[in-house]
């Protein structure tokens, strides 16, 4: 009797250990699948932005977008319109080798997406939300660092400069 017990308490917790190994890889799945439709959901923006296809990139916007600044969905096609205009993301290069995501239920952070253009280096980190349709749309999105593009040298100022300090003081006697 005693040894069937033992058994049967042997049993339930291979039985126990066996549940929770499945959940684990279940939710392991879970996080991997979310985590790569996140980062295909910020490729897809990224593409619209190297193409300046507007409504490609509006689309990964959730409606219920609302950034720090307090800028809405409407202000993006704004701010993306005069980022076209100037060029920016021609020769643009995208990083997110780096990506990690972040999931707590169907909000998912993922940062850092680094994107370097003749404008500078910024980085951003985004907050994505899982819609009704299952689609991950961006409702938050926040730049974490800035570096301007290298100034030029130019070589032509120097030399013109020490060439107008060797032809003398000005003829109205001004310094």
């Amino acid at each position: 009797m005693i040894r069937q017990l033992v058994v049967l308490v042997i049993a339930m917790v291979f039985n126990s250990a066996a549940a929770k190994t499945q959940t684990d890889e279940d939710q392991t799945m879970s996080e991997r699948r979310t985590t790569e439709e996140v980062t295909q959901a910020l490729a897809s923006l990224q593409s619209a932005m190297k193409t300046q296809e507007i409504e490609k990139v509006l689309s990964a916007y959730s409606k219920d977008y609302k950034d720090p600044q307090g800028n809405d969905k409407a202000s993006r096609r704004e701010y993306f319109n005069g980022l076209f205009a100037m060029g920016i993301f021609r020769d643009a290069k995208f990083d997110m080798k780096d990506l990690a995501v972040v999931v707590d239920g169907n909000i998912a952070t993922a940062a850092p997406v680094t994107y370097k253009t003749g404008a500078g280096t910024a980085t951003y980190k985004y907050e994505l939300k899982k819609e009704a349709d299952g689609a991950w749309l961006i409702s938050s999105s926040e730049q974490i660092a800035n570096t301007p593009p290298p100034k030029r040298q130019s070589r032509v100022f120097p030399i013109a400069f020490q060439s107008n300090r060797s032809m003398g003081p000005p003829s109205n006697g001004a310094p």
